[in-house]
């Protein structure tokens, strides 16, 4: 290059120093770490962001981009697993949303946190300023530091999203997870009832799913400040506490590794050994109380310690009894978790798998109280106008390992998931019949049936059958060169057939009466799966009814149309519509008979007629409640005098005769999907 004989072609001094031919300069080991220190130190100076862009400008070599996420496209997507998600997922939020949770997403990224110091998976990175900022390890951190910068005092949250974990290995994409959080912030901390209601909400979870009610899960429990005390007692200094506790945080607090580290604390022999004594305890509340004895009947500030927590962990483990709660609670001494996040009750909900002839433990879900963690997180702005205002933040939460649920499920021997697809529209023959297809197409997606088109034409019926079993799809409607259709159900190995004429406008009446049929047949085995479950009734019949795990409700409907009836394909799609929209509000309700009255009004209408129509009464009380309403909505008069003899029939004609009536009357809106309990 420097032989050129065009000067303006040879390098410059820069280039030349920049080119890989040159050696670097030979400089001490001592001078580099110096040169480095020096620019680390000012992130403001020329240097520094001179560092940082050329740190920015390396170049990812083919194998590095090849081997980054390798793990990741090993075994693919399966169908079952994906639809395992979304059930899992489903039931999850309901469970959250009947305890009055609403979803909130904390910031992804934050900047490098103390909390994880003593992590070695924490995932954290720099940015093109030079600020380090972390990967979410968990959901709770990133909400407490949310809460606490926000001074927020009083909401339930749930969410649901990646956590990550460092890899031991260099240049490879951290480890995801699937984290499932809920919490309840209050501006103090309310005799300990939420951090009762979180253990209730684990075990409704597993009472969801029998893949987890077939393990025998039971609650581990302790107390941060319970260990504090016993430290103390066992004559270890406060200084030490953070190092000592991180230590015990393994899995079995008497092993040689745990002695070993405790050994490079400083600690003696004698210490050590009094203190694995009292941690090795665990069993019922009252025997870990009488044992602590040793500790509470001595004075000082140890057993004031013990006593709070003690009284703490009794009173959470009273209250998550009160409310129904029949796990088995264990209080275990050694158990130790995130203690530098939390600061109160600690928990996880765990069973135990045999496996190679040793029990090992499978953590379904992790939590407790994490008042000291929020306060870490405040601003000095914040800090201020806490102190300013007296404002207090109180936070227990629970983690939950989604994909442990999914992976019960999958494996459980009895679980199949509902089918992606129910309909699978293709043509046979010489003429791809595209627009036939089309249309048939939105007539099922618009009677609300979850059906495919087949893009391509395939020759063979066979092969199409086969496409059909793979997807776990039931019902094929074949074109066959326009000249006729055939509706093919497939099941395992029966195939029933009907051919009906080109534009037959009962193609979609018997699909739907076909598929209502084998839900009839699949309703016993998915109730015990925890899958919500839809019952048909036959043609022409206004009742549909629905029964779910949670509620066992069942739904009879009652159309009030303006003008004429409907026609069997509408009533089908709004039967399917009103299920979907009263099973969600309602779900609170006992399990009971409900009638659902579907009429031809508007929300402001529904309101007026919930707000004053007497059903608690006698005749009387409701007539007259009646002329109240009609005043309201003069235009209305007839119509509503029509939708309240019905409800005058199901309120109180049914009860005296033989039929003993519904246990509630519901009041629906056709016009936007609006929905009233009335009683």
């Amino acid at each position: 290059m420097l032989m050129n004989h065009d000067p303006s072609q040879r390098p410059t001094s820069a280039e030349l120093l920049k080119s890989e031919y040159m050696p670097p300069p030979q400089l001490e080991e001592a001078e580099q770490n110096e040169i480095l220190r020096s620019t680390i130190s000012d992130p403001h100076s020329k240097a520094y962001k001179r560092l940082i862009n050329e740190l920015f400008s390396q170049t990812i070599t083919s194998a590095d981009d090849h081997l980054y996420d390798s793990d990741f496209h090993k075994g693919g997507i399966t169908i079952k697993t994906a639809l395992t998600n979304e059930l899992v997922y489903e039931n999850l939020i309901r469970i959250f949303q009947k305890h009055g949770a609403i979803p909130v997403l904390s910031p992804f990224f934050m900047p490098k946190s103390s909390v994880y110091d003593k992590s070695e998976y924490y995932p954290c990175f720099m940015d093109h300023s030079g600020l380090l900022v972390g990967l979410p390890f968990d959901l709770r951190a990133p909400f407490a530091r949310y809460i606490a910068r926000n001074n927020i005092t009083n909401l339930k949250r749930y969410c649901i999203g990646k956590v990550f974990r460092t890899k031991k290995l260099h240049k490879l994409h951290p480890r995801e997870l699937t984290e499932c959080a809920f919490d309840i912030v209050t501006s103090s901390q309310g005799s300990l009832i939420p951090d009762a209601e979180i253990l209730i909400i684990v075990q409704e979870i597993i009472n969801e799913f029998p893949a987890l009610q077939s393990r025998s899960y039971y609650v581990k429990i302790n107390h941060v400040t319970i260990l504090r005390a016993v430290l103390m007692h066992s004559g270890i200094e406060d200084h030490l506490f953070d190092d000592v506790m991180t230590s015990l945080s393994g899995p079995k607090v008497d092993s040689k590794t745990h002695t070993k580290s405790l050994n490079s604390l400083g600690l003696s022999e004698q210490v050590i050994s009094s203190l694995l004594n009292i941690l090795e305890m665990e069993g019922p509340f009252s025997k870990i109380s009488s044992f602590l004895r040793c500790i509470t009947k001595t004075k000082g500030e140890a057993a004031s310690l013990a006593k709070q927590g003690l009284h703490e962990l009794e009173t959470v483990i009273n209250h998550a009894m009160s409310m129904g709660c029949k796990l088995q609670m264990i209080v275990s001494l050694g158990f130790l978790y995130s203690v530098h996040q939390y600061s109160g009750v600690i928990f996880q909900v765990m069973c135990d798998h045999r496996k190679k002839n040793r029990n090992i433990p499978d953590v379904l879900a992790v939590g407790g109280r994490f008042d000291d963690l929020i306060s870490k997180f405040h601003s000095p702005i914040t800090h201020s106008l806490s102190q300013q205002y007296s404002i207090t933040q109180h936070a227990v939460g629970v983690s939950i390992h989604f994909e442990k649920i999914v992976s019960a499920l999958v494996d459980y021997p009895e679980y199949q998931p509902s089918t992606r697809c129910d309909v699978l529209v293709c043509a046979i023959g010489h003429k791809p019949m595209l627009k036939d297809r089309m249309t048939i197409i939105k007539d099922l997606w618009a009677a609300g049936l979850k059906a495919e088109l087949l893009l391509e034409t395939i020759q063979a019926q066979e092969d199409i059958q086969d496409i059909c079993r793979s997807a776990g799809i039931s019902h094929m409607v074949v074109i066959k060169d326009g000249d006729s259709i055939k509706v093919r159900s497939i099941d395992k190995d029966k195939i029933a057939e009907k051919k009906l004429t080109p534009n037959d406008p009962s193609l979609t009446e018997f699909l739907l009466l076909k598929i209502q049929s084998n839900k009839i047949e699949q309703n016993d085995t998915k109730s015990q799966l925890g899958v919500c479950n839809i019952t048909f009734s036959q043609p022409h019949s206004e009742t549909v009814q629905s029964q779910s795990n949670s509620s066992n409700m069942t739904l009879n409907f009652i159309f009030i149309m303006i003008e004429g009836k409907l026609a069997l394909n509408t009533r089908k799609k709004y039967e399917l519509q009103i299920h979907g929209k009263v099973t969600t509000s309602l779900s609170w309700l006992p399990g009971k008979t409900c009638d659902v009255v579907a009429v031809e009004l508007n929300a402001s209408v529904i309101k007026t007629v919930a707000a004053y129509l007497e059903l608690n009464g006698n005749q009387k009380d409701f007539n007259l409640s009646i002329s109240s309403i009609i005043e309201k909505h003069p235009k209305h008069r007839k119509y509503l005098s029509n939708v309240f003899d019905q409800i005058f029939e199901l309120k109180f004609e049914r009860k005296t005769g033989n039929d003993k009536g519904c246990d509630f009357i519901v009041l629906y809106g056709l016009k936007d999907d609006s929905v009233k309990l009335l009683s």
